[in-house]
């Protein structure tokens, strides 16, 4: 959807380079509006979210740069946040695949039996 709505934005002609416009002046789009738009074309998508906001839109920024392999740092650096708490509460977020999930597990070393049945392994420091 941001994509679709990129590359109309560019075919805009406006003194300002703003992602969000409402007039061909460049006037910036006013909140209530963004989440208009952010809602109505969810529900033209037959799309629906807890958060129907414009936040939904950052999220999913984050969150495919996160998939995308980078760090939380880059992410928070592209959002233009300030700390990286966003970053890593969005990466919290992502549900590996079944295929990454079997991935991982072939990466893994076999377990022993103490490892199976949950018991840490600790290894004895001399005292």
């Amino acid at each position: 959807m941001l994509c679709t709505y990129s590359d109309a934005r560019r075919s805009i002609l406006c003194p300002t380079q703003w992602l969000f416009i409402t007039t061909a002046a460049g006037k910036p789009m006013q909140p209530d509006t963004l989440l208009k738009c952010v809602r109505s074309a969810l529900h033209e998508a037959n799309l629906s979210a807890a958060d129907e906001s414009p936040r939904l839109l950052r999220n999913t920024f984050g969150r495919r740069h996160l998939i995308a392999g980078k760090s939380n740092e880059q992410v928070s650096s592209l959002m233009g946040l300030s700390s990286h708490r966003t970053a890593m509460r969005l990466r919290q977020t992502i549900v590996p695949t079944q295929a990454e999930i079997r991935s991982n597990d072939r990466e893994r070393p076999e377990r022993t039996s103490t490892q199976a049945a949950g018991v840490p392994l600790v290894r004895p420091i001399a005292l």
